[in-house]
């Protein structure tokens, strides 16, 4: 599959499937996945030439490769043109703080030596907001697999967004953090 801009398919992508078909009798790729443009604060077409866009190594100095990857994914869908600049990286960045406290919070809670267990783990044990959290997360992980398999990563970017924000994050957490409070740690 090639991942593309929509703005060069016939001066790149076209020119590409013609020579692979000339010089070696096949096609170069199956599948295209044209991206949208990304577009500066203004509404303007980010470009080297207009000196709008920033470089992609000092972003990643200054705010991570995965803030840049997720700020590029949601909340606008790849397909479509969308703006960037640092609300884009500060909502990667904010995502990225939510899951680390999501760690952090869980981290005394597990056993030393605690295997990770392969799939999600059968609901029919645990509290109610166990079982609950068990079910949003096999629905997640099917909606992330859905779109995935669609080649719609920024679809998996929302799912993963809105379960780990507000399904684990602000329900489920809040839900078991007083009893987990009063048992001991690991």
């Amino acid at each position: 599959m090639l991942v593309t801009g929509r703005d060069i398919m016939f001066f790149w992508v076209a020119r590409m499937m013609m020579a692979g078909e000339h010089f070696t009798g096949r096609a170069p790729f199956s599948d295209v996945c044209f991206t949208g443009m990304l577009r500066d604060e203004s509404g303007r077409r980010m470009s080297k030439h207009l000196g709008n866009s920033p470089e992609p190594t000092q972003v990643m100095a200054q705010r991570g490769v995965d803030a840049l990857r997720f700020g590029l994914l949601f909340p606008n869908p790849m397909e479509e043109d969308g703006p960037f600049g640092p609300a884009a990286l500060d909502g990667g960045g904010n995502f990225l703080t939510k899951v680390w406290n999501l760690v952090r919070f869980t981290l005394p809670h597990v056993p030393p030596g605690t295997a990770p267990v392969a799939g999600a783990p059968p609901g029919a044990g645990g509290t109610l907001a166990d079982r609950w959290i068990l079910a949003r997360y096999r629905r997640t992980a099917e909606e992330v697999d859905r779109a995935l398999r669609d080649v719609e990563p920024s679809r998996a970017a929302a799912a993963l967004h809105a379960f780990a924000w507000h399904d684990l994050a602000d329900r489920y957490v809040e839900i078991v953090k007083e009893p987990l409070a009063d048992e001991p740690t690991a």
